[in-house]
């Protein structure tokens, strides 16, 4: 977030503007938006559309990193299903508009793991289930996310 430092570099934009001979009304209208902010939004609104099976990923992957128990577990549930990939699961910021790409582009690597996990800890069912809904990732919620990566 660095809204101060725009503040900062508009206020010194509209002092040069006003040494200038020319005006360009005073810089009143000046108004300085972080692209990368409007952007961040604009991914985040076009991702809704597919925020069950994003959250249910999400979660899940918060679930498995929340401890390095659970990650070691859950990396022998990843050797035995032969995954063969070096990147680790990775939990996206919310204001980093392509850390949620970043973060199913690791995890559905590793959807058999998750899958084999799950018969592993029995804490991940009860854990992601919220009220009566089970917040688990299932094999619809993985072809969506392939599909949103492919799109």
């Amino acid at each position: 977030d660095n809204t101060s430092s725009n503040d900062v570099a508009l206020q010194k934009l509209k002092g040069k503007i006003g040494n200038w001979d020319t005006s360009v009304l005073n810089g009143e209208h000046l108004h300085l938006i972080c692209v990368a902010h409007i952007l961040n939004l604009i991914v985040k609104d076009g991702l809704s559309i597919f925020d069950g099976s994003i959250s249910k990923v999400r979660s899940a992957v918060k679930y498995v990193r929340q401890s390095p128990a659970r990650e070691m577990m859950f990396m022998e549930c990843a050797k035995y299903e032969r995954i063969e990939t070096k990147r680790s699961l990775i939990l996206d910021v919310d204001t980093r508009w392509n850390s949620t790409y970043q973060m199913l582009d690791v995890a559905e690597k590793y959807e058999r793991a998750f899958d084999r996990y799950d018969t592993q800890d029995p804490r991940y069912k009860k854990h992601l289930k919220s009220g009566n809904v089970d917040g688990r990732p299932i094999s619809q919620d993985w072809v969506t996310i392939r599909n949103l990566h492919c799109s």
